[in-house]
């Protein structure tokens, strides 16, 4: 998170265990005040009393956090968003299940939402067609499975405040995976590290994707041009499972009308104990492409390179040794620059980030 008081940039981690934030930067970790304890408690599931918070994201300096909104699960802070304000400060304020404006109704969802990122508009920009200009967002991917298909969560906050207002579920089809190498057809698995490139002052155009926990990919949330169109019959608000932004006597739903694609943008591995980050202004990676060109490749030129040396040197050049148990075998030194790819991780390169959550301790 960018300290918008020094100009500095500040990393945090939550504290599963103590319930709790704490902020560090190159020099010494501090406990977000008032330290442990004050955060929310979400249960995982309702016969395990173990508390737990895995999903989060930062919009400016607000610390937006939750723990798997799931298909089915009760109780008072289940299936909810809750927020800490001001974090770069020593006097954070903490919402609670009393701040709620809204609360996923049971078995809505067809999956879990295993992480969710930011999507914040610029001051008369409308990324998401739903008559709120300059809004910001929390966006999350349920998991589907073979036969379902896949949702797109999101949560918008009140124009002018903090607090998440309304939610929408927008449900897909097995259709709206675009791209798979593997051909069409519904992706089961969980989604549990989003990533948000761009937006900001710096032009370049914001940008969603989404990782498979069972290495199904890395995956891109598109729309049509012009936008996400989504109408106030898809808002729910309340706790109680009623209400909609167009009328708040109707029940709370998903809608099938709302058109998005998930575009396959680059191969992952399977884990699930990965995470996203946020890259504010930042473009976003340039993925390898593995399909085949368009078009051919240009024609071999007419003639031949030019003669080969008269002979070899008088000494051959060194060579890299690797050993092995049966003595050594000599290979040339390779001259193409090398990317490692760590198992178990699903962070796509693109150079340095800002993390909008930091991978949890276990």
């Amino acid at each position: 998170m960018l300290n918008p008081t020094d100009g500095k940039t500040y990393a945090f981690v939550c504290v599963f265990d103590e319930l709790k934030l704490v902020r560090f930067d190159g020099t010494r970790s501090t406990d977000v005040p008032p330290g442990a304890g004050s955060l929310t408690g979400q249960r995982i599931d309702p016969a395990n009393p173990g508390q737990k918070v895995n999903a989060a994201a930062f919009i400016d300096t607000t610390y937006y956090y939750t723990s798997r909104l799931k298909k089915s699960g009760q109780g008072e802070t289940y299936n909810s968003i809750f927020f800490v304000s001001d974090v770069h400060t020593d006097t954070p304020a903490y919402s609670g299940p009393a701040d709620r404006k809204f609360q996923v109704v049971n078995n809505l969802l067809s999956g879990a939402v295993s992480d969710i990122t930011n999507l914040e508009e610029a001051a008369g920009e409308e990324i998401i067609k739903d008559g709120c200009v300059g809004c910001s967002y929390l966006v999350g991917l349920a998991g589907g499975s073979a036969t379902t298909p896949p949702e797109v969560f999101l949560a918008r906050i009140e124009q002018g405040g903090l607090v998440p207002e309304f939610y929408a579920i927008l449900q897909g089809t097995c259709g709206s995976y675009v791209g798979v190498p593997a051909g069409p057809g519904c992706i089961a698995g969980d989604y549990g590290a989003a990533y948000t490139y761009g937006g900001g002052t710096s032009g370049v155009p914001q940008q969603v994707f989404f990782t498979n926990n069972l290495g199904e990919g890395l995956f891109e949330v598109t729309g049509p041009p012009g936008g996400i169109d989504v109408p106030a019959a898809c808002w729910n608000t309340g706790i109680n499972g009623v209400g909609t932004e167009a009328d708040p006597a109707a029940p709370h739903t998903r809608c099938d009308t709302v058109a998005f694609s998930l575009t396959w943008k680059a191969a992952s591995a399977a884990t699930n104990q990965n995470d996203g980050s946020a890259c504010p202004g930042l473009p976003a990676p340039v993925f390898p492409t593995f399909s085949p060109s368009s078009s051919p490749t240009a024609a071999p030129s007419s003639k031949p390179t030019a003669a080969p040396s008269p002979g070899p040197t008088a000494r051959p050049t060194p060579a890299h040794r690797v050993w092995g148990a049966a003595g050594s075998a000599s290979v040339p030194t390779p001259l193409i620059p090398m990317f490692q790819h760590v198992a178990g991780t699903s962070m796509p390169p693109g150079g340095a980030v800002t993390s909008k959550r930091p991978a949890p301790t276990f």
